[in-house]
């Protein structure tokens, strides 16, 4: 139940477009190689914190709807995998709509949990 009230946390600060929210929430540690196994669209904190700080602001009207699928701790490392639904404008630009099966991993805290890739 903790771990998917934090993620409830990440995802209303999604829908909020809370940026210093967003960024509480991200580990120190966070990296995020997309997937590939190309370094150039890596997101280490660095990157991300600059995506959220300069980019992530201009969206508007932010929806995420989320279905958590499985959950797996493995000692101080969580894997969450969900199914969302989103949506949002840039500006008054048009709606971007998606649905995509994602994973955030979280490491565990003194008192709650970071994401340390997935965002």
């Amino acid at each position: 139940r903790a771990i998917v009230s934090f993620c409830e946390l990440y995802r209303h600060a999604m829908e909020q477009a809370d940026a210093p929210a967003l960024l509480r929430l991200a580990s120190p540690k966070y990296l995020d190689d997309g997937g590939t196994s190309d370094p150039a669209d890596d997101v280490d904190r660095a990157a991300l914190d600059d995506f959220v700080r300069n980019k992530f602001g201009d969206a508007k009207n932010v929806r995420l709807e989320v279905r958590y699928r499985t959950i797996r701790v493995d000692h101080s490392r969580i894997v969450v995998e969900y199914t969302s639904a989103w949506s949002f404008r840039v500006g008054d630009g048009p709606w971007k709509r998606g649905l995509d099966d994602s994973t955030l991993v979280l490491e565990k805290t003194a008192d709650s949990f970071q994401i340390l890739s997935g965002m």
